[in-house]
């Protein structure tokens, strides 16, 4: 795949988005906030945090959904000066739609969620009173209509002057006509984690530019406003006869050979396991293998670069890195973001 120069064809292309607004998001469950994020939010001229809040999972012996992992706030806890607005997001798993999907139990959801994220805006001064929710579900056809019921639902309960948005992956857009319009008023595009995880003879699950423009279709019509999020983490994918068993996350392969721990280079950030020992927090046995994913700066140029085709779909559009945390800015500064749009 051969990615044009920037300004190759500059007359004839559509003129790219100001990206006036870029912000990050706040993925971490255990609060902790230094320096280095101040400092990348300032980089970057950012005023507004995407807050990870919670995780939403059906629990069978439950039999309902409920919060897997919430963020932990201390209770002396001072939200940063740089903080200038706050957009809560709940990831919700798509099963969840699958095993509750009568309208009385979303309407419960949908007024419990409600009052879950008061509580937490409670704990913020008033000048960071919530404005926007955004919901991160990859709903599926299965799940379409009880996803959607939920939204209405949800909507209804937070009230007219707190905005709803959720998250899109590239085939819910090529594919709009199936996956339908979720009742909301924006849309994040998450243009990563785009390729097979699971598969050892992936070369990068979390950006795969060739995959992604076979998907770069139907924007045009999409009816929602759209935002684009681009991926700023690192992570390694450990696999064990030939499966994947976890994610060693914020592990780069500097800081596998870092460890001296034996091992075979099988190819570019692939390695084999010679000898037993940890590393990541996790065993590794003689024969685990593990294959390290980033994306560079020129990738997310490139990425942007791709992305020219729905640029008009784009004009007015927040630009959003995930996630904001002092080790993946230490690889990525955000100074050095800045060069990329």
């Amino acid at each position: 795949m051969v990615f044009l120069p920037i300004f190759f064809f500059l007359a004839c292309q559509p003129t790219g988005p100001k990206w006036e607004e870029r912000h990050f998001y706040h993925w971490k469950m255990n609060w902790s906030w230094g320096e280095a994020e101040t400092q990348g939010m300032q980089a970057l001229g950012s005023k507004t945090i995407y807050l990870h809040l919670a995780d939403l999972d059906w629990v069978p012996g439950q039999k309902g959904i409920f919060p897997i992992a919430n963020l932990q706030l201390p209770k002396d806890f001072s939200p940063p000066a740089v903080w200038e607005e706050v957009r809560p997001v709940v990831f919700i798993t798509n099963r969840s739609f699958l095993q509750q999907n009568k309208p009385g139990q979303l309407e419960v959801l949908a007024r419990e969620l409600a009052n879950y994220l008061r509580a937490y805006e409670e704990k913020l001064p008033p000048r960071l009173a919530f404005k926007e929710l955004q919901i991160d579900c990859d709903w599926s056809l299965k799940t379409k209509a009880s996803y959607f019921m939920f939204l209405k639902l949800l909507k209804k309960e937070l009230g007219p002057n707190l905005r709803l948005s959720v998250t899109l992956r590239l085939h819910q857009v090529k594919y709009q006509q199936k996956t339908g319009i979720p009742p909301a008023d924006r849309a994040v595009l998450m243009f990563y984690n785009m390729g097979a995880l699971r598969d050892w003879e992936t070369d990068n699950s979390i950006l795969d530019l060739e995959l992604a423009q076979s998907y770069l279709e139907n924007f045009s019509t999409y009816p929602l406003p759209m935002d684009l999020a681009l991926p700023i983490f690192h992570w390694g994918a450990c696999f064990r006869n030939g499966e994947l068993l976890y994610l060693l996350n914020k592990k780069t392969e500097a800081d596998f050979l870092a460890t001296g721990l034996a091992h075979e280079k099988l190819g570019p950030r692939r390695y084999k396991v010679l000898a037993e020992g940890f590393f990541g927090g996790h065993f590794l046995y003689a024969g685990d293998q593990i294959r390290f994913e980033a994306c560079s700066l020129d990738e997310l140029e490139q990425s942007l670069q791709a992305l020219r085709p729905i640029w008009p779909k784009m004009q007015d559009s927040q630009l959003l890195f995930y996630e904001l945390q002092s080790v993946y800015l230490e690889q990525l500064s955000a100074e050095r973001l800045r060069s990329i749009y």
